[in-house]
């Protein structure tokens, strides 16, 4: 059981990390192309929330 979990957490530690990757991407890509609204700072606030979430994650 403890094996099949430690598998788990780093399939999901993994895919957080896809999901940080991306937004990084896509904020890079709104500082080449300036969409309107509150695109930048949604971006932000996901990038803050996956970074705790990894951060848990990892020191737990």
């Amino acid at each position: 059981k403890k094996k099949r979990l430690s598998c788990r957490c780093e399939k999901l530690a993994e895919i957080i990390w896809q999901n940080r990757q991306q937004i990084r991407r896509a904020e890079h890509l709104c500082q080449q192309l300036p969409i309107p609204g509150p695109v930048e700072e949604m971006l932000a606030e996901v990038n803050a929330t996956i970074t705790d979430i990894i951060s848990a994650l990892v020191t737990r």
